[in-house]
């Protein structure tokens, strides 16, 4: 596992509307999506086992995000085990079915395997 650095205090972008964290998610807990909830309109993250501790719990969460219409998922396991890639992408996918206005769900795997799912697909 990656040494993740400690978060910033308060708020370090308080307009964010896109979010791009295709590599390794740099902090142990959503201090970049701390009070997002009314800018954010895209994330794209990398989604590994410690990710997946903090920001799945948050699912209910999530819904705050009134402008989040995508999310881009990169989902990969420290073991790269195919239950475990299997599981984050059911608690990624349960999670974003939280979010009304979501529009696409794109979730690709670390053997470049893609799925996408638009609005119809999520009810």
């Amino acid at each position: 596992m990656l040494q993740q650095r400690a978060s910033p205090l308060g708020n370090p972008f308080p307009s964010l509307k896109y979010l791009n964290c295709g590599s390794v998610y740099p902090f142990a807990n959503n201090v970049l999506l701390r009070c997002a909830q009314f800018t954010l309109s895209k994330l794209v993250i990398s989604v590994d086992d410690t990710v997946a501790a903090w920001l799945i719990p948050e699912a209910t969460s999530l819904t705050s995000y009134v402008r989040l219409a995508a999310i881009d998922a990169h989902i990969f396991a420290h073991a790269s085990t195919y239950d475990q890639g299997k599981e984050i992408h059911k608690r990624v996918l349960d999670a974003a079915s939280r979010i009304p206005q979501l529009q696409r769900l794109r979730i690709r795997f670390s053997n470049f395997r893609l799925i996408e799912y638009i609005k119809f697909f999520l009810y």
